[in-house]
C-alpha cells in the first residue's frame, strides 16, 4: 500500500475533524460491485454526499489505499469459497473519521433452496374459491370437478402426467407446450395458488405429478432465496502507514 508522508497524515487528520462536524460523522463508505466472479466495477462513493470539494486530495489518498489493499485478495477465490454462490459480491469500504481506520469487507451472494411437497385431490382443487384480487382467480381449477374434463385428459395424456416449471426474473414457463388450454391454465393457477410469486426475482422450479386415474396430484416445489455472507477482510490504521 505504501507509506503515507507526515504531511498526508496531517491532511487526513484535518479531513477527519471536518467530517465529524457534518452528517458524515459516522464515516464515509464506498461500494465496489463484482459480477460473475471476475468483473469488478468501479468504486461508488463516498457516501453520504457531503461537501468534499475542498478535500479531493484526501479522498484520493483514501481511495488509493483501499484499492491497493483490495488487490491483495483473490476475490474470485473468496466468492468460490461460499457454497451456492451466485458469482456476485459487494466490497464495502468504510472510513471512520474518529480513529482514521479503513474497514474493508466483502458480502458474497448465494442462493438457498427450500423444498416443499404437497398432494391435493381434484375435488379439493375444484372447490377453491376465488380471492378478492384479479390474480386470485381459479376458474380453470374448477374443471377438475368435471368428470368429462378428467376423462378427456386421461385419454389424451394417459393415467399419469409429469409437468415441470421454471421461473426467474419475473417470467416463468412450463416445460411442455403440448397441454390443452384448459389444463395449461389450470396448472398455472395451481402454481400461483400454492406458490404465488414463483417467477419473481431468484425464482423457483418444480415438478407436478398428475394422476388422472386416482384424481390427485403432487407438486414438488423448490424456492430460491438470495442472501449474503459478509466477511471482514482487513482494518487499516491510516496513521500506521
Amino acid at each position: 500500500m505504501g507509506a503515507l508522508s507526515e504531511e498526508d497524515k496531517k491532511k487526513l487528520k484535518r479531513f477527519s475533524f471536518y467530517l465529524q462536524t457534518t452528517s458524515a460523522a459516522d464515516g464515509l463508505n464506498w461500494t465496489q460491485y463484482v459480477y460473475d466472479y471476475n468483473e469488478m466495477d468501479r468504486s461508488y462513493g463516498p457516501h453520504p454526499q457531503v461537501d468534499l470539494v475542498k478535500f479531493t486530495t484526501e479522498i484520493g489518498l483514501i481511495e488509493n489505499i483501499f484499492e491497493k489493499a483490495i488487490e491483495n485478495y483473490d476475490i474470485e477465490d473468496l466468492i468460490y469459497s461460499v457454497e451456492g454462490s451466485t458469482g456476485s459480491a459487494n466490497i464495502e469500504v468504510v472510513f471512520n473519521p474518529e480513529d482514521l481506520h479503513l474497514d474493508i469487507s466483502i458480502g458474497v451472494y448465494y442462493l438457498e433452496v427450500f423444498d416443499t411437497a404437497k398432494t391435493v385431490t381434484f375435488e379439493e382443487l375444484s372447490t377453491i374459491e376465488n380471492g378478492p384480487y384479479t390474480f386470485q382467480r381459479y376458474d380453470y381449477l374448477k374443471n377438475f370437478g368435471d368428470p368429462t374434463f378428467i376423462q378427456e385428459c386421461e385419454k389424451e395424456y394417459g393415467k399419469e402426467l409429469e409437468i415441470s416449471y421454471d421461473g426467474y426474473g419475473d417470467s416463468g414457463q412450463l416445460s411442455t407446450d403440448i397441454l390443452n388450454q384448459k389444463l395449461e391454465y389450470a396448472i398455472y393457477e395451481l402454481i400461483d395458488l400454492y406458490h404465488s410469486g414463483w417467477e419473481i426475482n431468484e425464482g423457483s422450479t418444480g415438478t407436478i405429478y398428475i394422476n388422472f386415474e386416482k384424481q390427485k396430484m403432487t407438486i414438488y416445489h423448490s424456492q430460491n432465496s438470495e442472501d449474503a455472507i459478509h466477511k471482514e477482510l482487513v482494518t487499516i490504521d491510516l496513521l500506521d502507514l
